[in-house]
């Protein structure tokens, strides 16, 4: 059994048991480790068991209304199944139980390559409660200004990250993820070996080959990075870019409501998304579709409890920094940042 311990800002304390083996590199969270702290936290705001099964586990959804469980889900897909059930889905301190099987060579260590597959999930629903939220995108501090960059996946927000960081000595608040709360900015910086392995050795945030591919992960079990230098301090936003792929490059301002849509429709998007999926072996997740079908049996919870906390915080953001669409090309060059930079 592994017990680990997270510490987010200051803002977000979870925990995480799994029950494999605690040894390397399986005692290694690569996602969450530049959040790891090493003893022991008061006031945990979530707890994520995760449990190695040998058994099939039914297609099955309920959303109950009792006092033990708010969600009970069973997953059943070629290559592993799982149950989950949840306790305290909106409270202040939230229980999520996941017992998995897989098959393959994932079976021997299951609870290792699962554990985190709802932790993003409860960090944004937690972050919420404190007038905070999750942002799908990255940021950087490059010439005393905070410039966050959101945008679904693919449109180059860690390339131009790590072009700010080579070549404009900047610091960064993360490449797949951001915290705000009121106007400040806060480091996410998830999968930070990952990243910084990439800032040195790729020239943009794709692999040229499958063998650069192995070589990342090679590097990664059996090296551990210590990046703390580049990574920003919390820090009053300045600028927000909303960046989409088009035929060229443009950018624009854009209204408080058009920012909100973006965003909120990637939030909601990222809630059915597991962080590292090629070391899960599982794409979905299906989190915000478990939340749709508790609230068809508790109307307006969701809504009421997320969509409008959420959409005061962007709204409220929106009012004191300027906010840009940035429509950017389909192939990436160093002359993208180099014209925002300009620009903005």
């Amino acid at each position: 059994m592994i017990t680990e311990n997270f510490n987010i800002q200051n803002i977000i304390k979870f925990q995480i048991n799994a029950s494999c083996q605690n040894i390397y590199p399986f005692n290694r969270n690569l996602e969450y480790e530049y959040f790891k702290y090493n003893g022991a936290l008061n006031k945990l705001d979530f707890v994520i068991n995760t449990q190695s099964s040998t058994r099939k586990h039914a297609e099955a959804f309920k959303a109950s209304m009792d006092d033990k469980y708010d969600l009970q889900v069973g997953k059943y897909r070629d290559g592993y199944s799982y149950d989950l059930k949840v306790k305290g889905l909106y409270n202040n301190k939230t229980s999520l139980d996941v017992n998995i099987s897989y098959r393959g060579f994932r079976k021997y260590n299951g609870a290792y390559y699962a554990r985190n597959l709802f932790v993003r999930p409860l960090i944004s629903l937690q972050l919420i409660k404190k007038g905070a939220t999750l942002i799908h995108g990255g940021g950087v501090l490059i010439d005393g200004k905070s410039i966050i960059i959101a945008g679904r996946p693919g449109v180059f927000k860690t390339s131009l990250i790590m072009d700010a960081i080579r070549d404009h000595n900047a610091t960064f608040y993360g490449d797949e993820n951001i915290i705000i709360q009121g106007n400040r900015v806060f480091p996410f910086p998830i999968n930070i070996s990952s990243f910084l392995y990439k800032l040195e050795h790729y020239k943009d945030e794709n692999a040229e080959s499958d063998f650069e591919k192995f070589k990342l992960w090679s590097s990664l079990f059996r090296n551990r990075y210590n990046g703390t230098d580049i990574v920003a301090e919390p820090s009053k936003v300045k600028i927000l870019l909303y960046l989409i792929k088009g035929d060229g490059f443009r950018i624009k301002k854009i209204s408080v409501e058009e920012i909100f849509k973006h965003l909120l429709y990637n939030e909601l998007e990222e809630l059915n998304l597991p962080p590292t999926h090629s070391l899960s072996g599982i794409p979905l997740i299906n989190f915000y579709d478990y939340i749709l079908e508790y609230d068809n049996k508790n109307p307006g919870a969701f809504h009421n409890f997320f969509i409008k906390e959420f959409q005061d915080i962007i709204t409220n953001l929106s009012g004191v920094v300027p906010v840009y669409e940035v429509l950017v090309p389909q192939i990436y060059s160093k002359e993208i940042l180099h014209q925002i930079l300009s620009t903005v």
